[in-house]
């Protein structure tokens, strides 16, 4: 998920260090689709932070 959403390296490009680490060979869209569910694994802690937040009387960035 990292090389694939941070670095956008393409799908297939994200496969070939698994087939190399493991011997077996994910599809593109395995790769693919393991966004949506690392999406559903952080929805919880995304919503707790989102509305800490909100609720918090000042956001400092840096």
């Amino acid at each position: 998920m990292y090389l694939l959403v941070v670095h956008v390296v393409p799908v297939h490009r994200c496969a070939e260090p698994v087939a190399s680490l493991t011997g077996a060979q994910p599809s593109a869209g395995f790769v693919y689709g393991l966004i949506g569910l690392a999406a559903a694994a952080v929805a919880v802690a995304n919503a707790r932070i989102r509305m800490l937040l909100t609720l918090a009387y000042v956001v400092v960035l840096r």
